[in-house]
């Protein structure tokens, strides 16, 4: 698995705040409603955004600034300080921060107030150089334009020198000129953005096209639209594309979706998989984005829980491919990873007791079953008594087993290298020294554990006793 790569983040700050209150009646000068009741809840807006939502998923990351000088920035740079996001920022101390002012009542927006800054480039360079003068240590760079002056002004020369240092731009765009980001890695707009820059986009067959065009005269490897119910769509310099339908669930606000997708997308690029997988995983993070309230981080257990707890539809790991996805996906979003092995010929109350003990042992748990051939070489030829789909349609229907894989072998030893486990499990009746992967663990910094189910019980012994 590849390592976490660096991933720096420069463009506008947004500081968005929630004013939230209800309302019983409506005032008797003008039929608006009367609020009581009211908070104030202030959160990162705009590239800070997409610094949190990585921040979820990483700590390899750094963001640039102008820092203002009020109580919105203040606010910000003590998330940033929670989060331990590093940040580097010059001062624009005659400058305010950019608010977006949201009033809520009883759950429904019914004003936005902007407040905009735009810095001027002589004030924007200053942390523009920062930039430039580090860029070498990142494989990746996230610009969020909000057209704030932040980042528009240096896009070309960014863009240029990344590319000198084979840095990949990632770029959320703004406005309808995207000139300027010709050479950059991808862009990732929503299908309105797109459509002011190439026109309205009636069907697939036009978006496709459109999105063609636009690659190649930008000269980008990939160009990720977002298309809120209708999912997301992909285009890559080698012309293929693909489209993801939305993950069905009740969409409650969109707001901060798009950076939600752009953290995502990038982070699975910079731990190795390629733009089809990152996507996919993005498209499930968003599908969590927008059903919170307002700017809100997808964090690894609202991930966990939604798509890895309960997914029944890929336990049985197909092939080798399949694992290494799997493990790469897990060991980058640091989830410790359990694994056992048995034959499970005949599973009784004892292999329950043992599985759930080895689950609570780390996140993951992945069983490897002995295929029918191989139970017969270690058993003989009258056994299985289970054949294997038996075996495995039993194993699982336990809620706490999260991956099955089947293995030919003797012992499960090519499996435990390349899934490289944090934890291997046995049952009573072994010492640690003698459980197949436990030298590979010394290496690795895993451990084994040995787990006392207190029920006498085997398959073996149940077939004593029917003879």
């Amino acid at each position: 698995m590849n390592q976490t790569s660096k991933i720096a983040i420069i463009g506008d700050i947004i500081a968005d705040e929630y004013i939230i209150g209800s309302s019983e009646r409506l005032s008797p000068e003008y039929p608006t409603p009367v609020i009581k009741d009211i908070k104030s809840e202030i959160r990162c807006g705009g590239a800070a955004n997409v610094a949190v939502c990585l921040s979820e998923l990483t700590q390899d990351i750094e963001i640039f600034l102008t820092r203002t000088n009020d109580s919105y920035m203040t606010r910000v740079l003590s998330v940033f300080k929670k989060k331990k996001i590093k940040f580097h920022f010059e001062r624009g101390i005659n400058y305010r921060s950019t608010v977006k002012k949201r009033i809520y009542v009883d759950k429904n927006q019914i004003v936005r107030i902007d407040e905009d800054t735009i810095f001027e480039p002589n004030i924007a360079n200053k942390i523009l150089n920062k930039l430039l003068h580090k860029i070498g240590e990142y494989n990746f760079l996230i610009i969020s334009d909000y057209g704030k002056g932040q980042i528009s002004p240096f896009i070309k020369q960014v863009i240029k020198k990344g590319n000198s240092h084979k840095l990949k731009t990632i770029i959320d765009p703004y406005g309808k000129d995207w000139s300027n980001y010709k050479h950059s890695y991808c862009l990732t707009p929503n299908k309105k953005e797109l459509e002011g820059v190439v026109g309205k986009i009636s069907s697939k067959a036009e978006l496709i096209k459109k999105s063609k065009k636009l690659l190649n005269d930008l000269k980008l490897n990939c160009l990720l639209v977002t298309l809120g119910s209708e999912g997301m769509f992909l285009i890559k310099k080698n012309q293929k594309h693909i489209f993801l339908d939305a993950i069905e669930k009740q969409v409650f606000d969109v707001t901060g979706a798009g950076d939600t997708v752009c953290a995502a997308f990038t982070f699975f690029l910079s731990v190795g998989f390629d733009e089809d997988k990152a996507i996919f995983y993005a498209n499930q993070f968003a599908s969590l984005s927008v059903i919170k309230f307002g700017v809100s981080p997808v964090s690894i257990k609202e991930y966990y829980d939604n798509f890895i707890k309960f997914s029944d539809h890929n336990k049985v790991i197909k092939n080798n491919n399949h694992l290494t996805n799997l493990v790469t996906l897990y060991k980058s979003l640091k989830l410790n990873i359990v694994f056992t092995n048995g034959c499970f010929d005949i599973i009784h109350a004892g292999h329950v007791k043992y599985l759930e003990s080895s689950k609570n042992l780390g996140d993951i748990l992945i069983v490897a079953v002995n295929s029918d051939n191989s139970i017969k070489k270690l058993k003989g030829e009258n056994r299985p008594i289970n054949k294997l789909n038996n075996r495995i349609k039993i194993l699982a229907s336990l809620s706490f087993i999260d991956h099955i894989i089947v293995f030919d072998d003797l012992t499960p030893i090519k499996l435990i290298e390349v899934i490289s486990p944090n934890v291997i499990t046995k049952g009573n009746g072994y010492k640690k020294n003698q459980v197949v992967g436990y030298k590979y663990l010394l290496k690795t910094g895993g451990k084994v554990e040995i787990i006392n189910t207190k029920i006498n019980t085997s398959s073996s012994k149940i077939l004593k006793r029917l003879k």
